[in-house]
């Protein structure tokens, strides 16, 4: 697991730009709903990513089963 620092640099409407890494070079928008509650411009958030292994397992047999279907054919 690996934890990230995000900087909230705005809230417009529902809409929030987060500035991701220790130098915040990154930016990105998220809905307002994906993050605590209360969250204000200026508060630095720590965001914790980590990977699903039984949805990606899911994923896989589902994109399996859909090229099974469709054979070799071009």
């Amino acid at each position: 697991m690996r934890a990230l620092r995000g900087f909230v640099d705005r809230i417009e409407g529902e809409i929030v730009t987060l500035l991701l890494g220790d130098d915040e070079s990154v930016a990105t928008e998220l809905p307002i709903a994906w993050l605590p509650p209360g969250v204000t411009e200026g508060m630095v958030l720590q965001l914790t990513i980590s990977v699903d292994h039984a949805q990606t397992d899911i994923s896989k047999r589902c994109i399996q089963s859909l090229m099974d279907e469709l054979g070799n054919e071009p």
